[in-house]
């Protein structure tokens, strides 16, 4: 079955158990509680590879994916969000990415040495690097002192995540260590503070902003002469959402295909052979590839997750969730384009098919 026939399948069980589950998180029925959220992480890790973590207000219930900072999943994740059903949505709040200053994060701590420590204890000294626009971070609590370094970057990389949300940790922050003492820097910041001051630097000095993770976009150029001019190997620059995907297809390691496969999911890419002039080719395979995404991923078929500019041809990198409904859909893209879009799956090249 594919990912977008699974993501179905999952709520219209959801709605199923719905109602007693948000009765159950209301009223602080604990026993309840944990046994549905039980129920819905074995289906969530069968669906998407993670589980979800539950927030409970007054007005509203909150689901949120725990993808880890793993493409594959945050895709999952992504599509699995789409697909809510909106008649859930005037009571639930359905993430498909950790946000910043949550609920858990308002009630996060760690005990040692028969001491309570919180977001509140944790100085944040952090110097910016416009080059790379990012955040590199020294962190400083009294509590990191009675454990191994390891394990305190474990915890502080944890309580970063829900302080400043998965978006900004993958997108903003690049180097993170932990001190042994306080030091003197004029910026520091108590970690619930830190998001604040992560938004006001990315507007004030103009950094790019995105919406979730699966928009972070890396740039390759491609040094080494072209040899031929056959599918893939005329690249010469590449942008990609997903890194290591790239690395292993170039490395042929193929663990992120297998995986995705796994979910009922596969990932491919559309080829055409570019009608504008050169200096236009990357501007033109941008504006499809916005377009297609635009188009397919809002209806959970597929969504683009980059591409590359070829001597020969140019490409656009996918995640496809429906693979019927994208080649129905890819028949009409190509009656309203001037180009011709066909598509080949990566694993079909793994495997030595056409």
């Amino acid at each position: 079955m594919d990912a977008r026939s699974r993501m179905v399948q999952f709520w219209r069980w959801f709605q199923g158990i719905e109602g007693a589950f948000y009765t159950a998180l209301q009223k602080q029925q604990s026993e309840e509680r944990n046994r549905y959220e039980e129920m819905i992480n074995q289906k969530m890790e069968q669906l998407c590879g993670c589980k979800a973590v539950y927030e409970v207000d007054n007005h509203y219930m909150e689901m949120t994916c725990e993808s880890g900072a793993r493409k594959n999943i945050q895709y999952l994740c992504g599509l699995w969000e789409t697909c809510a059903p909106q008649e859930l949505r005037s009571r639930w709040i359905f993430n498909a990415f950790r946000k910043p200053l949550g609920e858990m994060a308002q009630h996060a701590y760690f005990e040692l040495k028969g001491k309570r420590y919180g977001g509140h204890d944790i100085k944040v000294y952090y110097t910016i690097d416009d080059a790379a626009k990012l955040l590199h971070l020294q962190l400083y609590c009294e509590g990191f002192c009675y454990v191994e370094k390891k394990a305190a970057k474990e915890m502080a990389m944890y309580l970063l995540e829900l302080y400043i949300g998965e978006l900004e940790l993958e997108a903003r922050i690049g180097d993170v260590s932990i001190l042994d003492a306080p030091i003197d820097a004029q910026d520091v910041v108590l970690l619930p503070n830190l998001y604040e001051d992560i938004c006001d630097i990315v507007i004030d000095r103009n950094w790019l902003e995105y919406r979730d993770p699966t928009q972070i976009y890396f740039a390759y150029q491609l040094d080494h002469p072209v040899q031929n001019e056959s599918l893939r190997k005329d690249m010469v620059a590449i942008v990609t959402s997903h890194p290591l995907l790239f690395e292993e297809l170039v490395n042929q390691t193929y663990d992120q295909l297998h995986e995705f496969s796994t979910f009922g999911a596969e990932y491919g890419y559309l080829y055409y052979e570019p009608l504008a002039e050169k200096e236009k080719k990357s501007m033109i395979r941008a504006q499809y590839e916005k377009q297609i995404h635009e188009l397919l991923s809002p209806l959970g078929i597929a969504r683009t997750i980059g591409g590359a500019i070829g001597t020969k041809y140019a490409y656009i990198d996918m995640a496809i969730f429906d693979k019927k409904a994208f080649y129905q859909a890819l028949e009409k893209i190509n009656e309203k384009v001037d180009v011709m879009f066909t598509y080949r799956a990566f694993m079909g090249e793994e495997e030595g098919k056409e």
